[in-house]
């Protein structure tokens, strides 16, 4: 397992008379070869965190180079500790946000948790290829002679009703338990909304603050990616 075999099959992989099974053990290769990378860096991650001397330091590193995102200069992320103040917590949570996003759907692509005809908030899928696949089996329903019928359901406000305690009991089935379970937990509950309307000829009217007891964050980098494990 190696970098090296990689460009060899890479460079095999533009001859035109490369049989099935050649192209099915590249595949399988880089397969493979794809998985043991990501593990390698996992486990180095720990080992970084494990052996730093400022850990929460080490952490945001880790997160920057695994979202591609370095703090502005001049600027540091404090985290809580103590009560301490947290210097631009909307970054913070952003941050956070994108390393459980990028966790999440490697978690789920790597065990194979969706099915294949989920195509929304999914990586190299979107809704031409729904648009593609469903056209492709009504062609191919209509060559076999048969009457193709298509049902077509739209869940209203589906990120306002979604339930909580459903979504963490689905996660659960997945594997994603224990302490994983509780920080999504963390991330749905405690949330408050209102709504501020302003008008230059009336006062400015704020309604009541309500707690959120249902739905995933809107305009949220990680909440629209929830979805999907609800419908599987």
């Amino acid at each position: 397992m190696s970098s090296k075999r990689i460009r060899l099959l890479n460079s095999l992989r533009k001859q035109q008379n490369l049989t099935e099974h050649t192209k099915l053990y590249i595949a399988r290769y880089k397969t493979l070869y794809k998985k043991v990378i990501r593990e390698a860096k996992r486990r180095e991650s720990d080992r970084y965190i494990l052996q730093a001397h400022n850990k929460s330091k080490a952490t945001w590193r880790i997160i920057h180079k695994e979202t591609g995102k370095a703090p502005p200069q001049g600027e540091d992320i404090i985290l809580v500790k103590n009560n301490e103040e947290v210097t631009n917590p909307g970054r913070v949570a952003k941050l956070l946000e994108k390393l459980m996003y990028n966790r999440l759907t490697e978690f789920m692509d790597r065990n194979e948790i969706l099915t294949e005809e989920q195509h929304g908030f999914r990586t190299k899928k979107s809704t031409d290829t729904a648009l593609q696949s469903f056209t492709k089996r009504v062609q191919e329903a209509i060559d076999k002679k048969m009457n193709p019928i298509g049902i077509f359901l739209d869940l209203t406000k589906a990120y306002d009703v979604l339930s909580h305690k459903v979504l963490l009991s689905k996660l659960d089935t997945y594997s994603i338990r224990g302490v994983a379970n509780k920080w999504f937990e963390s991330y749905l509950s405690l949330r408050k909304q209102r709504v501020e309307i302003n008008s230059k000829k009336h006062r400015t009217v704020v309604t009541a603050t309500r707690d959120i007891m249902n739905g995933v964050p809107q305009g949220s980098t990680l909440g629209p990616h929830i979805i999907p494990a609800i419908h599987k």
